[in-house]
């Protein structure tokens, strides 16, 4: 949990609870319900998107809603390997669309064949996504990876 409100894309991990938060007072923050000051994203997005229900988005083409769901993985389909079998999972955990999950699931394995540890995954995410990644998210991504069969590639 955190005390202030920090503004950022917040994708794929949503942002953290304040101090003392429930439930229903995150979501309204998230939605904007709350107030400008409290919105922590820097962009518009709609209230699935807000609330991490990506693949429920109503604005699948990311018309109003600018949420980096819209054109993460763009060009990424899924081909029936283990790595769609990961990605499946991912994005059940996260509410992430297929191809979002193919996309930072690609981008960490290339930084797991580096040598990065799950601090350092995470950070590469976090820099290339301009958001912070929770150390959840990254233990599941890396974690996810690790268990692929050994010898699996995409083609």
């Amino acid at each position: 949990m955190t005390t202030t409100v920090t503004k950022g894309r917040w994708y794929p991990a949503p942002p953290p609870a304040l101090d003392g938060e429930d439930d229903d007072a995150y979501t309204d923050r998230l939605t904007g319900a709350r107030g400008e000051d409290l919105y922590p994203y820097d962009h518009p997005r709609n209230r699935q998107c807000s609330i991490g229900w990506h693949s429920e988005c109503t604005d699948p083409e990311g018309l109003r809603c600018k949420c980096p769901h819209h054109y993460d993985g763009e060009g990424l389909e899924p081909a029936g390997d283990p790595l769609e079998d990961a990605a499946t999972a991912l994005s059940r955990c996260y509410d992430l669309p297929l191809r979002s999950s193919l996309a930072v699931l690609l981008k960490a394995e290339v930084r797991m064949k580096m040598g990065e540890d799950v601090a350092g995954v995470r950070a590469y995410l976090g820099e290339l996504y301009g958001s912070e990644i929770g150390e959840g998210f990254g233990i599941d991504v890396v974690n996810i990876l690790r268990a692929l069969p050994a010898g699996w590639r995409r083609n």
